[in-house]
């Protein structure tokens, strides 16, 4: 196997970016000069004729070419609108161009960025795992403000080479984290762009990341039916990928990758907190059952010895975060559906799924059945506050299958006698509605 170690780069930004930041690390001792003892590696740049000119004049890529083999694919310069969407839809059309090359040559892509800087030790990490036989190594990087980067990066420069280890970067990264990453944490005061990721104080020095967009370092390029819909680090996994061919990298010292952007280089409207009810709404709309399942693997970002049992604490806390959003983003298709026969009960949950707090009053469960209460009790039940309604609501929620006298969620007794699907409940007969989620409905067979 071969690693092409391949990105897109235009514009002098990018390319001066990539030059001082990108390359330099690249160098490191246990990037490039540790992968290719284990395996061959190229480095290859889809760019334009004018940039290239640039590159290949510079002392840093020079060193490069002196160590491994390096290509220079021209860029599709097809004109595109001159916005942000300009931006990336260019930039998916050469990772395109590069997963073609890939192909051809019969090599794994390291995805790689020319805004990208690597903790030593983090490109031969994944040439061990591409040893292994790992087909997609996934990860999520820290955003971080170029310019101060840039300039605390001159510790540790050694001619063309930065060498800078797991946990040194990991401090800098946190003491200059961009601003849109540094609201990314639960309980901040405000949101900004999309909750991407979602991450927990652990100490001064180390966090707990969970993330629904997590980013392919490592990818073994699959047949060219399979295309990203959106883009590489988007949705390219799902349609390129089984579930189990995916594996996880959950600490920061093992591979460390951060990102430099402008301070202000994104410019998207302040977001409101990262609640429950917010978060479940968002991933309903964005983030597929594939993309939650990666919310389950939690990332440690470690710089520091914070004791394994404030970990264990956290991730025990997130966990359920993650769980509580999980259940709101299918309660919120279990609206959907009731919408149409059964718009009482829509409303109602529709007024729970808004409330932050809500959630923290119901117990987690894997199933559940709602014994609803006749049409006049749902009316009465909507001018209740939300605290009233919870209370209702789960004194007809039980978890047990069992006939006989069953204790609700709120502690209510209720007779309930079950036959299959068939149900009685305080000598009513109900019935089963078909909808999707974890709780199962039924509905007296009158109503």
């Amino acid at each position: 196997m071969r690693l092409s170690i391949a990105k897109c780069v235009w514009g002098a930004r990018y390319v001066q970016t990539m030059l001082a930041l990108n390359l330099p690390s690249l160098l490191a001792s246990g990037n490039i000069p540790a992968a290719v003892q284990r395996m061959p590696l190229e480095h290859v740049l889809v760019t334009t004729a004018e940039d290239c000119a640039v590159i290949e004049a510079s002392p840093v890529y020079q060193a490069l070419a002196a160590l491994i083999p390096c290509r220079i694919i021209p860029l599709d310069e097809t004109p595109v609108s001159a916005d942000y969407d300009g931006i990336i839809d260019r930039m998916n059309r050469a990772h395109v161009q590069i997963m073609a090359d890939c192909r051809a040559t019969g090599a794994a892509w390291v995805f790689d960025q020319p805004d990208h800087i690597w903790g030593n030790g983090s490109l031969d990490h994944l040439a061990e795992l591409a040893q292994r036989g790992v087909r997609c190594a996934m990860f999520a990087g820290i955003r971080t403000n170029r310019q101060q980067m840039e300039s605390v990066l001159a510790h540790w420069r050694q001619g063309n080479t930065i060498d800078i280890g797991r946990d040194a970067l990991l401090r800098l990264s946190i003491e200059h984290m961009h601003f849109h990453d540094q609201t990314r944490f639960w309980g901040a005061p405000l949101g900004a762009m999309g909750p991407h990721h979602l991450n927990w104080r652990v100490s001064p020095h180390s966090f707990l990341r969970r993330v629904f967009y997590a980013q392919p370092f490592l990818m073994a390029v699959p047949p060219a039916a399979v295309a990203p819909g959106r883009s590489v680090d988007l949705d390219y996994v799902e349609h390129a990928y089984p579930a189990d061919a995916l594996h996880h990298i959950r600490s920061s010292r093992d591979f460390l990758v951060v990102e430099v952007s402008d301070r202000w280089q994104f410019k998207e409207q302040t977001r409101p907190p990262f609640t429950v009810p917010y978060l479940a709404t968002w991933a309903g709309q964005y983030v597929s059952d594939r993309q939650m399942a990666v919310f389950d693997q939690p990332i440690r970002f470690q710089a520091d010895d914070t004791p394994d049992r404030r970990w264990d604490r956290l991730i025990r806390h997130s966990a359920a975060v993650a769980a509580a959003v999980a259940r709101a983003r299918d309660l919120r298709r279990t609206q959907e559906a009731l919408a149409g026969d059964h718009p009482l009960l829509a409303a109602l949950l529709g007024r729970l799924l808004r409330d932050d707090t809500a959630h923290r009053r119901v117990p987690l469960f894997e199933t559940a059945d709602f014994l609803a209460p006749s049409t006049e009790t749902l009316e009465a039940w909507l001018d209740l506050p939300v605290p009233q309604l919870l209370r209702q609501v789960l004194g007809r929620l039980v978890t047990s299958a069992d006939s006989g006298t069953v204790r609700s969620l709120g502690g209510a007794p209720l007779n309930v006698r079950r036959a299959g699907d068939d149900l009685w409940v305080d000598g009513r007969a109900m019935r089963l509605v078909a909808i999707p989620g974890a709780v199962r409905l039924f509905v007296a067979t009158d109503a």
